[in-house]
């Protein structure tokens, strides 16, 4: 094992560790945002994803277990996973069919953009039902939470106070930003004070992990990737990633309608979602800020936008 500019590298011992022979890796994802590294295994059909952060590792483990019980959620079957060499962190998925909507979604049309936004809506709603949870918090590959609290707030408010002062000590030249951020971001607090519903989060659930196909000309959702992020929450913080393209636009109407049909929202949505998106925004101006500039300037707009409403 071997990193290139923080990206995981495969090498031929631990495919071979893995496969018990050599096999064909083709690159896949995202190894630009220098989180981890994925490869579609031809020859089997399946899909090989390396961390070298355990903490994503035990996310995506646990995640996908958990998901193993229910059959109707289109996620990917984990097959195997484990550690090599103590260092790279490892787990094995069947591959779905479907391509990222994050490749068609700019050559859809006004009416095929917005029935498909419902879809994604209605599925979100789904994923929470049916993975209510009485637990929340991050967790291990074992399922077994490692930051607990007396109370989702403590666990929430103490989780978005940390990353609001990491960004804020970083002095970025949007510091004088972030501390009005932070300063939104206490002012509604209170939004979260009364969660009384938890689920798995997925936490990165937007176009890149969406997979669709064309099924009689019209596009149908066939399942949802990466499970790095996904640990039990709030279900209304998960749909902070996604608003992050939508907020406040007509899509973010057509999803809503979607989720509705679902789930209930609760009385302070309005103002609970500002409070998630902000913090979302602070957590991914965090990082971006050098490996995914237009991300970074993307969540430093939307912070500019929801401190000024």
């Amino acid at each position: 094992m071997s990193k290139d500019d923080g990206v995981i590298v495969c090498t031929e011992e631990l495919i071979e560790s893995i496969f018990k022979k050599k096999v064909l890796l083709k690159p896949i994802g995202h190894e630009e945002l220098r989180r981890n590294s994925v490869y579609h295994v031809p020859e089997y059909n399946v899909i090989l994803k390396l961390f070298g952060e355990k903490l994503r590792w035990g996310r995506e483990v646990a995640s996908l277990n958990h998901l193993k019980e229910r059959k109707n959620i289109c996620s990917p079957e984990i097959l195997d996973y484990g550690v090599f060499q103590e260092r790279t962190y490892w787990v094995l998925t069947r591959m779905l069919s479907g391509i990222n909507l994050s490749n068609v979604i700019n050559n859809l049309d006004e009416k095929q953009r917005l029935d498909i936004y419902k879809k994604i809506g209605h599925m979100h709603a789904y994923f929470h039902k049916e993975c209510r949870i009485d637990i929340c918090g991050d967790w291990n590959e074992d399922g077994k939470i490692i930051d607990h609290q007396k109370s989702y707030f403590l666990f929430a408010a103490e989780k978005n106070d940390k990353q609001a002062k990491r960004i804020i000590s970083k002095g970025y030249p949007d510091t004088k930003l972030f501390l009005l951020a932070a300063e939104k971001l206490k002012s509604l607090e209170y939004t979260i004070n009364d969660c009384d519903v938890l689920s798995l989060c997925h936490n990165d659930f937007v176009c890149r992990n969406i997979l669709v196909q064309n099924r009689n000309s019209e596009l149908e959702i066939t399942g949802i990737i990466d499970f790095e992020r996904c640990y039990p929450s709030d279900p209304e913080s998960d749909l902070s990633p996604i608003f992050l393209d939508i907020y406040m636009k007509k899509e973010m109407e057509y999803f809503l309608r979607g989720y509705t049909e679902i789930c209930t929202l609760s009385d302070k949505f309005d103002k609970k979602i500002k409070y998630y998106l902000i913090a979302f925004c602070l957590e991914v101006c965090s990082w971006s800020y050098k490996v995914a500039p237009d991300y970074y300037e993307k969540s430093k707009k939307m912070i500019q936008f929801l401190i000024n409403s």
